[in-house]
């Protein structure tokens, strides 16, 4: 039988000490662990508010260039609009000067 200077009390308080540091380790990483998850979380909240904020900006911006361009398009067809009642004025000038021609060359 092989003898120690540790009595068996001794041996098993080593042992209970040894666990209960290792147990209080554990807690340790448990509560660094809880507090990565939350500041893991607090990040993770955080990026979704900047993709929302961007992402409405994109959505105001799209808005905003499709009215301007709606303006745009709305101007344009006045324009042209404009532009082609003039063409038919000229045209019944055209008309009637050509008429007044037919009716000079009528009578000659």
């Amino acid at each position: 039988m092989v003898t120690t200077n540790y009595s068996i009390g001794s041996f098993i308080e080593r042992i209970q000490k040894s666990m209960a540091s290792q147990v209080s380790a554990g807690d340790q990483l448990e509560r660094r662990s809880a507090g990565a998850v939350q500041e893991g979380a607090r990040v993770a909240a955080a990026a979704k508010q900047d993709i929302d904020a961007k992402v409405a900006q994109v959505d105001q911006a799209s808005a905003s260039y499709i009215v301007h361009q709606k303006d745009h398009c709305r101007n344009r067809i006045a324009e042209l609009s404009i532009q082609l009642q003039h063409k038919k004025e000229h045209q019944k000038k055209v008309k009637a000067k050509l008429l007044a021609y037919k009716e000079v060359l009528a009578l000659v």
